[in-house]
């Protein structure tokens, strides 16, 4: 597997749509960065 350089924001935003798979709309996403890893990806669906 390739390893991912993740170093500005953008770079941030851009792997959120990596990791999940795809480009969340009305969901909240946190990501626990840990050192030089992610420790956790979560999805939450806002309400309507």
């Amino acid at each position: 597997m390739e390893k991912l350089t993740i170093k500005t924001p953008p770079d941030v935003l851009s792997f959120i749509g990596h990791t999940l798979d795809f480009w969340p709309k009305e969901s909240l996403v946190c990501i626990s960065l840990n050192e030089n890893s992610i420790s956790a990806t979560l999805r939450i669906d806002m309400p309507r």
